[in-house]
C-alpha cells in the first residue's frame, strides 16, 4: 500500500477527504498528515517486523585470526541470525566465528564464505518530504491498522470529536496482527 492509499483512507474515515488535487482541505490536518503517519507506522514495524539481509563483504580468507570490522545496517532493528553461505548460496555447515560490538561486526579473516546477517529493520521515516508514491514496507494486514491509529491522533486535537472509538478500533485490530514471519502451510480435510 503507498502513503497516499493510507492518506485517502484516514481522511474518508473522519470525514475529511476531498476528492480534487488535495486530499483534504483542512490546511492544519493537511500540513500534519506525514508526520502524524510516521509515529504509528514505526511503531507498527516494531510489531509487525519487516524482515531484510545484509551480505558482508569481504575480499578473502586471511591465514591468521583477526577480526575485522564491519559496520552493521543503520537500519537494523533486531538481529534474527548470521548465517555464512557458499560461493552458491548454500548454507555452509559450519559455526560463524564473529562478535558483535555496539553498531559494529568483527568477523575473523579465516571464515571461510560469505556472512549474511537476517535480520529486522527500521522502515523510512515519513517526512514532509516523503512522496505520496512511497510504497509502505509494512505487510498488508498492518497497513490496514494504520489509518485507525492516524485518524486517532488527528482527533485528539479535537475537543469537540469522540476519538476513542478509533483509538479502540486500531487496538481491537492490533490486537488481531499475527506478528510470525514464518510461512505456515494449511492443509484442507485429510
Amino acid at each position: 500500500m503507498d502513503l497516499e492509499t493510507v492518506k485517502k483512507i484516514t481522511l474518508a474515515l473522519i470525514e475529511e477527504y476531498s476528492d480534487g488535487t488535495n486530499l483534504t482541505e483542512d490546511e492544519d490536518i493537511k500540513m500534519r498528515l506525514n508526520f502524524l503517519v510516521n509515529a504509528p507506522y514505526q511503531e507498527l514495524a516494531r510489531i509487525k517486523k519487516i524482515s531484510a539481509n545484509h551480505v558482508f563483504e569481504r575480499d578473502e580468507v586471511g591465514e591468521e585470526d583477526y577480526y575485522r570490522e564491519y559496520s552493521l545496517p543503520i537500519d537494523l532493528y533486531q538481529i534474527r541470525n548470521i548465517v555464512i553461505k557458499d560461493e552458491k548460496n548454500k548454507i555452509l555447515n559450519i559455526e560463524a566465528d564473529y562478535y558483535i560490538e555496539e553498531n559494529k561486526i568483527f568477523i575473523n579473516d579465516r571464515s571461510q564464505g560469505k556472512y549474511v546477517l537476517n535480520y529486522y529493520k527500521y522502515p523510512k521515516i515519513i517526512t514532509e518530504d516523503t512522496e505520496d508514491s512511497y510504497i509502505l514496507e509494512l505487510d498488508m494486514d498492518a497497513c490496514n491498522v494504520l489509518p485507525y491509529a492516524i485518524a486517532s491522533d488527528i482527533l485528539k486535537a479535537d475537543i469537540s470529536t469522540d476519538y476513542s472509538v478509533f483509538e479502540a478500533k486500531y487496538t481491537q485490530m492490533l490486537s488481531r496482527l499475527d506478528d510470525r514471519k514464518d510461512m505456515s502451510i494449511t492443509i484442507g480435510n485429510i
